[in-house]
């Protein structure tokens, strides 16, 4: 989660996904990651922080369909 938040910070668009993926596969929460963005608006401004969680929730919708497919 924590480099979730560096990604977020540096508007790291692929790595934001890629700490996402991990954020779940280690058993974070989708509330959890989301949390981290609204966080980060604080520090980072507005504009980050929405932009981080688009793709937030782009890789958690890709993760849905992923899963629904096998």
């Amino acid at each position: 989660m924590i480099k979730l938040g560096i990604a977020i910070g540096g508007r790291l668009d692929g790595a934001i996904r890629a700490h996402v993926r991990l954020g779940l596969d280690k058993g974070a929460s989708p509330v959890e990651i989301r949390q981290v963005a609204l966080l980060a608006i604080t520090t980072s401004g507005f504009p980050t922080g929405m932009a981080a969680l688009t793709a937030i929730e782009d890789t958690l919708k890709d993760r849905r369909k992923t899963r629904k497919r096998s």
